[in-house]
């Protein structure tokens, strides 16, 4: 793993939610909704809130975090609100405005740099709160050696939306993943077809000649992607971090550095010398739609799944604590 492997990811995901902020601005009810039981939950059952309290929250993001759980915050706990991106920080100060909470919060932007340098200090916080972060590093080795400088002894890790490496390792899941992706969107499979055969072009013309509104939105659309690969390209050239343009699907396969079948995580593993105080896995059906996940006979089979194979959901949420 190089350094210029390193500065491509952070610098990628800098562009990419910056540029974006705005659009995550109008987009607060997202896939998190459908966790946030599980951080009140989880924060209730391993924080202790009788005494004051530091929480770090790194790569808040919109502030999904601080929303779900600050209300469980008194007048004299901090919460450090932290993110790589100064723009999606932004977001995330103007959503917990809109709130009355009682505890304090400080915002601090992340500097890009390589090794990953946290900008607080050694054995500062009580817990470090992250969700979807991790899978956006490259080095997490080096990132969670600072993660743990910065927490006290005995403090409290969570971590939350991670790719799971016991779900990939399991073939029956991947292979029933598959199937019943195939069966809800069969139409995503038929545009594979159609593009390894040359036809996509001619089957889009004639679609959205018949479906007009429906052309004019994925034409706006792959504008917006457009001019969104374009700028983070520029960025990266005048940055030197490449030399040619990279295709979108590129970005976000660099956007999401430890995703989509490549590194992934096992969640009992990562953190040898913590304890491993709670974990739950998730989305036993793989990469669905939530939406999907709600239909009354997917959602009876995907609690067979989740029963019958607790540790390999395709999500897992993890709660350590580190010794001392």
């Amino acid at each position: 793993m190089g350094s210029n492997s390193e500065k491509l990811t952070q610098q990628v995901n800098v562009l990419f939610h910056d540029l974006t902020s705005n659009e995550f601005q109008h987009s607060m009810d997202h896939r998190f909704n459908h966790e946030e039981e599980r951080w009140k939950r989880a924060t209730s059952l391993f924080l202790n809130f009788s005494r004051p309290v530091k929480l770090l929250d790194i790569g808040t993001g919109t502030g999904f975090v601080p929303l779900t759980i600050a209300d469980q915050l008194g007048s004299m706990d901090l919460f450090i609100c932290s993110d790589i991106s100064g723009g999606i920080l932004e977001v995330a100060k103007q959503n917990i405005a809109k709130r009355d909470f009682k505890c304090s919060f400080k915002y601090c932007k992340i500097d890009s740099q390589v090794p990953y340098v946290l900008p607080f200090e050694a054995s500062s916080t009580d817990a470090v709160l992250m969700n979807e972060v991790l899978h956006h590093i490259d080095d997490t080795d080096t990132f969670l050696k600072e993660v743990d400088r910065v927490l006290k002894p005995g403090g409290l890790l969570f971590i939350g939306h991670e790719p799971n490496k016991y779900f990939y390792e399991n073939i029956f899941l991947r292979i029933n993943h598959r199937v019943i992706h195939f069966l809800l969107h069969p139409g995503i499979y038929a545009r594979k077809f159609l593009r390894k055969t040359r036809l996509e072009k001619l089957f889009d013309h004639v679609y959205y000649h018949v479906y007009p509104l429906k052309g004019n939105a994925r034409e706006k659309a792959m504008k917006y992607d457009k001019t969104i690969t374009d700028e983070i390209n520029r960025n990266l050239i005048q940055d030197g971090l490449i030399k040619q343009p990279l295709p979108r699907e590129e970005i976000l396969m660099i956007l999401d550095a430890k995703w989509v079948g490549r590194t992934e995580f096992k969640p009992d593993k990562l953190l040898p010398s913590y304890d491993l105080k709670f974990l739950e896995t998730t989305q036993h059906l793989g990469f669905l739609p939530y939406s999907d996940y709600e239909k009354p006979r997917i959602s009876k089979y995907y609690e067979f799944l989740r029963k019958k194979y607790q540790k390999s959901g395709y999500i897992f949420f993890a709660v350590y604590k580190k010794n001392g």
